[in-house]
């Protein structure tokens, strides 16, 4: 069977923010840069627009599907992750910085998945965004649960509203967040009870089971559920049928159930918290989300989505936003497009320091992934900085000792560089021209 094509997607360049462009790869080798080489048998990747990229700045050599990255000798260095580099195999997701330009390396990727246009109003830019849709489109038509599992902010909610318009369901949508279900009430909620089935039961309640009708049921935070209700669940999701409080009749429903958890749901099931019968009864088809750092090429079209008026930023500022970790995902991103939608006008070319409150203090404490000193492919020493001494010592001495300079070329806050020269015990004055 012939191997998944690797590519490359361009997520900014010289501070145009478009749909990712992509570039599929082959064995082979190709050139990255501003200008095509002459003569050249293979298709460039073009850069343009982008002043910062040398004419032949970097190849790209692919054999069986590994992607070896080469810089050429070019002026503004070759980045991969925030680290300087000058030959580097490419991992799925790393962060390639040409110039002012930055890529995103996909390893084998599903070309169908890739082909399919995101759906209206859903940011899905990125290939681990397109196979996951490409497989609940699948999902959509059937009955049997779906357990969405993924961390805090990821989105469960949206793509189970996703889920149930794609199904064509006649009914409701109804989501319960499980948490704030009262341990005394939490059968009534479900199931529903009859009038007089307990104190203040002043009239009959259906419960969100048949409040569906023939719709979805999105149960949020289904690791909450006290023990005692997770047995009624999974007799409710094995037969089909419910029993309200205060009767022994039993109630068919037709909703479709989609379960969701932040939760380690196995870790649960050692302690004790959680039965393993109802765990494979919500796994019929269990589908984890990527976190927001797994899916880098969707973190700008994110951010600019909650603008009215797209704003301009700066490679630095982008280059720090797809190298974040984003501890809370997309709700953390869309915290920080309100901070600098309420902070900075329309017009304001966003910058580093514009963000440095927010994320600098994570993004520069060990959050970039696979480092490599720069000339090698072997990794740092622990807790050394991204940047080999040598390597800061010559970009101070391009940039005249001027830290904000060196900063804005490698994509980092200034107080981050004056930290690395802290750590190696570089001074200023021995960067300057003698």
């Amino acid at each position: 069977m012939a191997a998944k094509p690797t590519l490359l997607k361009l997520v900014y360049s010289s501070g145009l923010l478009e749909t990712p462009k992509v570039s599929l790869l082959a064995d082979g080798e190709r050139v990255i840069g501003r200008e095509p080489p002459e003569p050249w048998h293979t298709t460039p990747i073009l850069l343009p627009q982008d002043p910062r990229a040398s004419r032949q700045h970097a190849s790209l050599r692919s054999v069986d599907g590994r992607v070896i990255v080469t810089d050429h000798g070019s002026k503004h260095g070759t980045w991969v992750n925030g680290v300087l580099i000058e030959s580097r195999q490419l991992s799925d997701g790393d962060l390639l910085r040409v110039g002012d330009s930055l890529l995103v390396f996909r390893d084998e990727v599903d070309r169908a998945a890739e082909s399919r246009p995101a759906p209206r109003g859903f940011v899905a830019e990125s290939s681990p965004m397109r196979t996951l849709l490409c497989f609940l489109d699948q999902l959509a038509a059937r009955t049997e649960p779906v357990l969405l599992v993924g961390e805090t902010g990821t989105g469960k909610e949206v793509l189970a509203r996703y889920l149930h318009e794609r199904s064509q369901r006649s009914g409701p949508l109804l989501a319960l967040n499980c948490a704030t279900l009262s341990p005394d009430l939490a059968d009534s909620e479900l199931f529903g009870h009859q009038q007089g089935a307990f104190t203040g039961a002043k009239r009959s309640h259906d419960g969100f089971f048949r409040d569906a009708k023939a719709g979805t049921l999105f149960l949020d935070e289904v690791g909450e559920l006290p023990l005692s209700v997770q047995s009624k669940l999974l007799r409710a999701l094995a037969e089909r049928k419910i029993t309200p409080v205060g009767t022994t009749q039993e109630l068919a429903y037709s909703a479709r159930v989609i379960a969701a958890t932040n939760r380690n749901l196995e870790l649960e099931l050692e302690r004790g918290g959680f039965r393993a019968d109802l765990l494979a009864r919500l796994s019929a088809f269990r589908v984890e989300l990527p976190p927001l750092r797994k899916r880098r090429e969707d973190i700008l079209p994110i951010l600019l989505s909650q603008f009215t008026n797209r704003p301009a930023i700066t490679c630095a500022l982008a280059q720090a936003l797809l190298l974040y970790r984003w501890p809370l995902n997309v709700r953390e991103l869309i915290n920080l497009a309100t901070f600098l939608k309420t902070r900075y006008p329309d017009d304001a070319l966003l910058d580093l320091p514009h963000v440095d409150s927010h994320i600098s203090s994570s993004f520069s404490m060990g959050t970039v992934a696979n480092r490599s000193v720069v000339a090698h492919d072997g990794a740092d020493p622990a807790g050394s900085p991204p940047i080999a001494r040598a390597a800061l010592v010559q970009l101070l001495a391009k940039h005249d000792g001027v830290v904000a300079r060196v900063a804005a070329d490698v994509g980092r806050s200034p107080r981050q560089v004056r930290r690395w020269m802290a750590s190696y015990h570089v001074e200023r004055a021995e960067c300057l021209p003698k």
